[in-house]
């Protein structure tokens, strides 16, 4: 028998009895289960290092009981700048660095506060205060103008306070770049693409003038069709020029304009022209007429649908 895992509760004597047709046996033996505790006090260390969490206390400043400064750290000195920061002036965007030297090092009373123009200055994302063995370093990431000022630092301790204060100038960036970017060696890059463009609209203007009459022309013209009721219709033809970008393509079905919608559709590609409806009723019957215009002059071909009706409904017996 094995017992996975065990428990205090699992203590005691246990049996085991083995019985035939001839008689039984039986054998005894008692287990003994001693519980852990929940909680360890006793340090987990190595032997040699047990000394070491007092030291690291003592270190931190947990050592001493709160609110109680042991007669090392209370040197009786109140505080003292040894060094200043230095005055600072940046372009926008820059980062500025404040550092000084403070006295005395081991004071755990000792409290460093910063002052922009005489008030509070907080951490953030762009302030950053240090204060770690006599050293006190403020640093403000992406400056902008309004960072410019005076900067205090005030340190205090249980006998006295000092303070020690310096000024940063942040120049703001142009909002609008006036002067050109380019390199020195194209100083007349400017002029040289101004005289490219007006080359460009001349060579336009002369084109224009140039350009011969070409009105629209069908080369292949519409042909009529019939169509059975529900069914597709199909028209297409080709006209010249292709590349007019003046070129308008209009439809009109019995002399009124036709528009496109969810069964008709229209396209207009490199000179090929088609009308496509994706089923048709007997009201879709007659004249079809294509016009083709530009600034020249404008053309058409017609041509037209028969659509046949059905005569009779026809109704399925269930």
């Amino acid at each position: 028998m094995e017992i996975s895992p065990i428990y205090p509760e699992d203590s005691g004597e246990y049996s085991c009895r083995a019985t035939n047709d001839y008689g039984e046996a039986v054998t005894t033996c008692t287990m003994k289960c001693t519980g852990k505790r929940s909680i360890i006090l006793e340090s987990q260390l190595p032997k040699g290092m047990e000394s070491t969490i007092d030291k690291i206390a003592e270190l931190e400043g947990l050592g001493a009981v709160s609110g109680q400064i042991s007669p090392e750290d209370d040197t009786g000195r109140p505080p003292e700048f040894i060094t200043t920061p230095s005055d600072l002036t940046l372009t926008e965007n820059s980062l500025a660095h404040f550092e000084c030297r403070l006295q005395p090092i081991n004071d755990s009373s000792m409290r460093v506060e910063w002052f922009h123009n005489g008030k509070p200055l907080l951490a953030g994302s762009r302030v950053k205060t240090i204060h770690d063995f006599g050293f006190v370093i403020l640093e403000v990431a992406n400056c902008y103008q309004r960072d410019s000022g005076l900067y205090t630092c005030k340190a205090t301790n249980r006998h006295g306070e000092a303070t020690v204060s310096c000024k940063l100038q942040v120049r703001g960036r142009q909002g609008i770049i006036l002067e050109p970017q380019l390199p020195n060696n194209f100083k007349t890059g400017t002029e040289s693409i101004q005289k490219l463009e007006e080359s460009l609209y001349k060579k336009d203007e002369i084109l224009a003038e140039e350009e011969m009459p070409n009105p629209p022309k069908f080369i292949v013209e519409l042909k009529d069709i019939e169509v059975e009721e529900a069914g597709p219709s199909h028209f297409d033809c080709r006209v010249e020029p292709v590349g007019d970008p003046t070129m308008r393509i209009d439809w009109f079905h019995n002399g009124r304009p036709f528009a496109t919608g969810s069964r008709v559709h229209q396209i207009n590609d490199f000179g090929f022209i088609s009308l496509d409806m994706s089923y048709t009723y007997a009201r879709d019957s007659g004249e079809y007429v294509c016009r083709a215009t530009n600034k020249w002059g404008s053309a058409t071909t017609k041509a037209a649908i028969t659509c046949k009706c059905k005569l009779h409904i026809s109704i399925l017996k269930m």
